[in-house]
């Protein structure tokens, strides 16, 4: 049962995502789409990195 509502939610925010990207694109067209998403990534890489240290 738990992996039936995390394989829900899972696919809720793919597709969440996915169509929030997709109003983005055409709104401000696709290379602005992309810089956003790289800079909504880089905070996660930073706490990645974070966590890595020993």
């Amino acid at each position: 049962m738990v992996i039936a509502i995390w394989n829900a939610a899972y696919d809720l925010g793919m597709a969440a995502g996915a169509f929030a990207a997709g109003l983005v694109v055409t709104s401000i067209g696709y290379p602005v789409t992309f810089v956003l998403t790289a800079a909504m990534i880089l905070p996660a890489l930073i706490l990645v990195r974070r966590d890595r240290r020993p």
